[in-house]
């Protein structure tokens, strides 16, 4: 399936806030994938799986930023579409526990 100019842009600031959260660039990150977020509920729909592994690194820069609440409501709501979408034994899924987990320990 061919790429929209739209998505290659989206999959672009999708692995430059990847970068940028791996300098510790939070706020920018966090700017990057909320647009790239918007763009794939859009085209994809909520429970798609760039939807939700998009929706899953906001998560984290939350949790990178000490920012627990926010971070865990993220993490529930990508777990819900996660377990929807693949059941409880895959491993995206068991991974966004595990963040539930660390976040929920703070």
């Amino acid at each position: 399936r061919k790429k929209s100019g739209e998505t290659n842009i989206s999959v672009y600031r999708y692995n430059r806030a990847l970068q940028l959260k791996e300098k510790g660039r939070y706020k920018e990150a966090q700017d990057l994938l909320e647009q790239v977020l918007v763009h794939y509920r859009k085209t994809c729909g909520e429970d798609h799986v760039e939807t939700l592994e998009t929706k899953h690194n906001p998560a984290d820069v939350l949790l990178l930023q000490h920012k627990y609440k926010e971070a865990e409501a993220l993490f529930e709501q990508v777990l819900r579409g996660q377990e929807k979408a693949y059941g409880k034994d895959f491993s995206d899924t068991v991974d966004t526990i595990q963040k539930l987990a660390e976040v929920r320990n703070k």
